[in-house]
């Protein structure tokens, strides 16, 4: 199963590809819409892949359980497009957790950290068609690495968990809420002291003392500017 948007990088047309290198018995779900839809569909005629794909377009998130549940592997092959790829861990990693899915994945610097850590999936080195089959296709074989990967979606589903993240979340705003937004300076520069101006709304206003130390006019309408009249 392919969960997520239909947009370019995704791996989506990979994944239909690695179609042709396995057993007929396999198919492939999409659930998600995009730019690529009708691109993919077309790709899926041509290659004569018939009924083995099936486009769900988008699902409410109250139905995705359900069809996760039906599905075996959750695929995940992100191309390398630029640094915004490399580290992305997309929402669909964390839904084939919680669905106990193994998956395949791309050797992307955020995947292969994240599944160092909890290892529930197979990671191919690069988006290829090929690669792709060849690891949905030991998953299927290998039942005792199957096995594996699966318990340990189960036992990381209550840690990677909204539940978790929302405590984080707010540990962060918390701790943010306590930095004050005063500036802490006692010096812009080396020639200038707390005596030459005051913070007022996070800003900072020259005295008057300091102007005339300045000895001109900037005309950027300072509030205590001794040189001109303010009209």
């Amino acid at each position: 199963v392919y969960l997520g948007n239909l947009n370019e990088g995704r791996g989506v047309e990979i994944a239909i590809e690695a179609l042709k290198y396995l057993d007929n018995s396999v198919h492939l779900w999409i659930i998600g819409d995009g730019d690529l839809r009708s691109t993919l569909e077309t790709q899926v005629k041509a290659i004569g892949l018939g009924e083995r794909v099936k486009f769900f377009g988008f699902i409410p998130p109250v139905q995705l359980g359900e069809i996760l549940s039906q599905a075996k592997i959750g695929l995940h092959v992100l191309e390398s497009k630029g640094l915004s790829y490399e580290y992305s861990l997309a929402n669909k990693f964390f839904d084939y957790i919680q669905a106990g899915l193994p998956s395949v994945f791309t050797n992307l610097k955020e995947h292969k950290q994240f599944n160092a850590t909890y290892n529930i999936g197979i990671m191919i080195e690069t988006a290829d068609a090929k690669l792709t089959a060849d690891a949905i296709n030991k998953l299927l074989n290998d039942t005792g690495l199957y096995q594996t990967l699966h318990e340990n979606c189960l036992k990381a589903a209550p840690i990677l968990c909204w539940e978790n993240e929302e405590k984080e979340l707010l540990r962060i705003y918390e701790q943010l809420s306590t930095i004050s937004l005063q500036p802490s300076v006692k010096k812009i520069n080396d020639s200038m002291t707390q005596k030459d101006f005051y913070v007022e709304n996070g800003l900072y206003v020259f005295t008057k003392s300091y102007l005339l130390k300045r000895g001109y006019c900037c005309e950027n309408g300072c509030r205590h500017c001794p040189y001109k009249n303010k009209s």
